[in-house]
């Protein structure tokens, strides 16, 4: 932790000339982070030691509704990267009425917007966190492009999923 960027932090909290009553304070901050990385990293670790599907599993949504099969396009900001990261989150419904595809590759058909449930080391890998289902759809940027961020209802025809308009941008 030599040159850690986190060092030089903590080194800039302190100032030239800390007072032990800022050492302590900082401690212990530095203490409740470390508590909540750790619990954090424990809670990640039992929902990855899951197989996929057992980490997604069917449930109501908030306040006891049925979940609806929805998307949404999220952009984010990155500042190393010239371009925006590009999420596809998708709902639990819509992830089980699709079958549960490990990954999908974004596609124009005809006039519908797609994302294709496809094998091998094609399209986008899903990601199953505790955060929810979504794949990094950064490399269908100019697909994704005629779609503002926020929800789209969604619907499973076959082996894909057709994106259909757009539910709010706030949800």
């Amino acid at each position: 932790m030599s040159d850690s960027p986190l060092r030089a932090a903590l080194l800039a909290a302190l100032g030239r000339r800390p007072t032990v009553a800022l050492r302590r304070q900082l401690a212990a901050e530095l203490r409740q982070l470390a508590d909540e990385q750790e619990q954090i990293a424990g809670a990640t670790q039992r929902q990855l030691a899951k197989p996929p599907a057992a980490r997604a599993t069917p449930r109501s949504g908030s306040g006891g509704r049925p979940s609806t099969p929805w998307i949404r396009i999220e952009r984010l900001d990155r500042a190393r990267s010239q371009a925006d990261e590009v999420r596809v989150k998708l709902s639990r419904a819509l992830y089980h009425a699709a079958h549960e595809p490990e990954r999908l590759d974004v596609q124009r058909i005809g006039a519908d917007l797609c994302l294709v449930s496809v094998g091998g080391d094609a399209g986008y890998g899903l990601i199953l966190t505790v955060g929810g289902i979504w794949i990094n759809a950064s490399g269908a940027r100019d697909l994704l492009a005629g779609l503002t961020d926020g929800r789209y209802a969604a619907d499973v025809r076959g082996h894909m999923i057709v994106i259909g308009g757009k539910i709010d941008a706030d949800d």
